[in-house]
């Protein structure tokens, strides 16, 4: 398996920091402003075709989630 990148781990370690502050029943709310918010900055910074590519793979990710691994 790739070993994530500096900025996966950064990137993780900063929203764990937060989730360890935020009460239980908010967490949801607040990943799908972060979500939100970070796609429209992507769109800013390097176009609508990145925000899009992005959007994907967090669809992607979120559709995988509980599968079993594919041989």
């Amino acid at each position: 398996m790739k070993r994530p990148s500096y900025e996966a781990d950064l990137a993780g370690s900063l929203i764990a920091a937060v989730l360890r502050r935020r009460a239980a029943g908010r967490t949801g709310m607040f990943l799908r402003e972060l979500i939100r918010h970070a796609v429209a900055s992507l769109a800013v910074l390097e176009g609508d075709e990145a925000a899009s590519e992005a959007c994907y793979r967090v669809a992607d990710a979120a559709a995988s989630c509980g599968e079993p691994p594919s041989a």
